[in-house]
C-alpha cells in the first residue's frame, strides 16, 4: 500500500472533524467548503441497481406493481440472487414522466368542496388546460412510453 493510500482515511477523519470544529464555532461558511471539499476527494457511490421496493417508493407504486411490470418488460430488470434488481438507469424515464404530471397538476386549479368541483375539474381540465397542452404532453409521453414497450 502507498503512503497516499494509507494517509487517506486519516485525512478524511481530520477533515470530517475540522469540518464539525467549524461548524459548532459557527463558521458554516467554511465548514461547508471542507465537506464540499471531502466529497470531491472521496464521493459516496449510488448502488447501480435498486430493489422493487426502492423503486416503488421512488416512484409510488407498489412493489408488486414494480414487479409486474419487471416481468412485462415495461421496466428492465435483472434478478440477481433470487431478487429482482432494477438499473438505476431505467429510471431515467420514469422522473421525465413523473415531471409531465407534475406540471399538469401545477395547472389544475385547487379543489375547494369534492362534490361541487368533480364534474367541473373534469370540464375545466378537459376543455380548457388539456387543450393547451395536449401537443406537449402527448409527445412526451409517446417518447417515454415508447420505452416501455
Amino acid at each position: 500500500m502507498t503512503t497516499a493510500q494509507s494517509t487517506k482515511p486519516d485525512l478524511l477523519v481530520r477533515g470530517k472533524t475540522l469540518a464539525q470544529t467549524l461548524r459548532q464555532e459557527g463558521r458554516v461558511e467554511e465548514a461547508q467548503t471542507v465537506a464540499a471539499l471531502l466529497e470531491a476527494v472521496n464521493p459516496v457511490t449510488q448502488p447501480a441497481y435498486l430493489t422493487t421496493g426502492e423503486v416503488a417508493r421512488r416512484i409510488g407504486v407498489s412493489r408488486q406493481t414494480v414487479v409486474n411490470w419487471v416481468k412485462k418488460g415495461w421496466l428492465k430488470g435483472a434478478r440477481i440472487g433470487g431478487r429482482i434488481m432494477i438499473p438505476r438507469a431505467a429510471l431515467s424515464d420514469f422522473d421525465d414522466l413523473l415531471a409531465v404530471f407534475d406540471a399538469l397538476d401545477a395547472d389544475r386549479p385547487p379543489a375547494t368542496n369534492e362534490a361541487e368541483n368533480s364534474g367541473k375539474l373534469k370540464n375545466h381540465i378537459a376543455n380548457d388546460k388539456m387543450s393547451s397542452h395536449s401537443e406537449s404532453v402527448s409527445s412526451d409521453c409517446s417518447r417515454i412510453c415508447s420505452t416501455w414497450r
